[in-house]
């Protein structure tokens, strides 16, 4: 696995002379994006799905956007870089040191909190679906095991799990599952308030999504408005709608 690694490294060195020079960068991360899925497809190790790629480009094309503002050149070129290790690596240690380096972009005062917040956000959904879709990876790829002549001395005798480590294994599949399902349905119904310019109300969200609960709705609705990616306009009460906050304006260069 690191020798492919050095095949992203050994790219990046060649694009990253032709593409800093004509100040391409954007370019060379959608590059690499599409490079790294494929060569990943080939490898089936562990296999993401293309949306987990898609979302790592979305990362790194913000990171590049909000980091045009940061005055000290060495964390604004490590920021860059962490970027660009997201798509190349994309595992929970790129993750990790991106959403460090915006920490202390904010902490410095480099980065404006909102912005910070965003990203970090979004680093945390793409942890928990790279983990999910991990586990979901080596859970249907096991190859049969033959254990009969491994134990010669006690063949005859069952194989047993004990109950705490098969329920802690359960509940730590559900748990990923839950995060990853309510990061999805949260963002259906945000790209569904972004389709209504004039407005979204409760309402509106019962009949598009009648599988959910409107206790959960409601529960949504707060989460995306405290994560300031909905805003309330209008009245307050049953009659409130709201209104989905753009990308201009949640990046605000």
């Amino acid at each position: 696995m690191n020798s492919f690694k050095g095949i992203f490294k050994f790219y990046t060195v060649i694009f990253h002379f032709d593409f800093s020079i004509f100040n391409y960068k954007i370019d060379r991360l959608f590059f690499l994006t599409s490079f790294h899925y494929i060569l990943n497809s080939f490898l089936m190790y562990p296999l993401l799905p293309k949306s987990v790629f898609d979302k790592a480009y979305d990362i790194s094309f913000a990171v590049f956007r909000v980091v045009a503002t940061v005055n000290n050149a060495k964390l604004k070129s490590a920021l860059e870089d962490s970027a660009v290790d997201l798509i190349l690596e994309l595992d929970d240690q790129a993750v990790d040191k991106l959403g460090a380096l915006v920490r202390l972009a904010t902490s410095v005062n480099e980065m404006k909190t909102l912005n910070a917040e965003v990203l970090l956000r979004e680093l945390d959904n793409i942890k928990v679906e790279i983990q999910s879709a991990i586990s979901q990876s080596a859970i249907g790829n096991e190859d049969e095991v033959d254990l009969s002549n491994s134990f010669a001395d006690s063949s005859e005798q069952p194989v047993h799990l004990g109950a705490t480590q098969v329920h802690k294994q359960e509940d730590e599949e559900k748990d990923i599952k839950i995060n990853s399902n309510i990061a999805n349905r949260q963002s259906a119904i945000l790209s569904f308030i972004r389709q209504l310019p004039n407005g979204c109300r409760m309402r509106d969200l019962i009949v598009k999504f009648p599988e959910v609960s409107e206790r959960t709705l409601r529960n949504d609705l707060h989460d995306l408005t405290t994560e300031g990616l909905v805003e309330r306009v209008g009245s307050q009460g049953p009659f409130a709608s709201f209104r989905g906050v753009t990308k201009k304006e949640i990046i605000a260069l």
